[in-house]
């Protein structure tokens, strides 16, 4: 989709009082939600594991680095309980488009090196992933 679809359904989102936006973006599904809060956008890291102690003692491993390299913009790991799967969130300090959508290809390149490195970290701990 290109850039300029995603910032006008950005906007469209942002226009109304409360609502969502589902995306995929780079086979990776993307939501912009109202929450209590704010404006937040949620991406689901996609694991060929299911999400047990093991992995999510390696997901909170890269926390820290995570927070080092992205700086302002890092979005937060969390568990989504219905879903039984690791989410990166971030919450829009503005509702302005353009920084949505900044803020949008940030999380997009974070999920990536999330997945990346989560991937790596549990291989070389052994743990068996399902083709």
């Amino acid at each position: 989709m290109p850039s300029t679809d995603v910032a006008a359904l950005t906007e469209q989102c942002l226009d109304q009082s409360d609502g969502e936006l589902a995306l995929w973006i780079d086979g990776m599904p993307v939501r912009l939600q109202r929450l209590p809060g704010g404006w937040f956008w949620l991406a689901e890291l996609t694991l060929p594991v299911p999400v047990d102690g093991r992995v999510m003692q390696a997901a909170l491993r890269l926390s820290r680095p995570a927070l080092a390299h992205f700086t302002d913009r890092t979005a937060a790991l969390c568990f989504n309980p219905q879903t039984e799967v690791l989410c990166l969130i971030i919450r829009l300090k503005n509702d302005q488009t353009d920084y949505a959508v900044a803020l949008l290809e940030s999380l997009c390149n974070q999920c990536e090196v999330w997945q990346d490195s989560l991937l790596s970290l549990l291989t070389r701990q052994g743990v068996t992933m399902s083709v």
